[in-house]
C-alpha cells in the first residue's frame, strides 16, 4: 500500500497514527480531524485532506458520522 502513497508524507504519516490507535480486532479507531491533526502537529486542513487520500486510494474505510468523530478501517493488504 505504501507504494501508492510515495510522496504523501501527510497521508504516510496519518496511516502510521492511525495504526498505532486502531483496535487489533475490527483494524478501526475514531477520531476526529482535529485530533489526528493535533496528533500529527498540522493543520485540520491537512489531516482531513490525508484522510481523502487514504479512503481514495483504498488504503482505509470512512464511516461517516454526523454527531461525533469518524470511524476509519485499515485495509490491510492480503497475500
Amino acid at each position: 500500500m505504501l507504494p501508492r502513497l510515495r510522496g504523501q508524507f501527510a497521508a504516510v504519516a496519518a496511516l502510521a497514527e492511525l495504526v498505532c490507535l486502531m483496535d487489533n480486532k475490527k483494524n478501526t479507531v475514531r477520531i476526529s480531524h482535529d485530533r489526528l491533526a493535533q496528533r500529527l502537529g498540522c493543520s485540520t486542513n491537512t489531516a482531513r485532506r490525508a484522510i481523502d487520500r487514504l479512503v481514495s486510494e483504498g488504503v482505509i474505510l470512512r464511516e461517516r458520522n454526523n454527531y461525533s468523530s469518524n470511524v476509519y478501517t485499515v485495509q490491510f493488504e492480503r497475500n
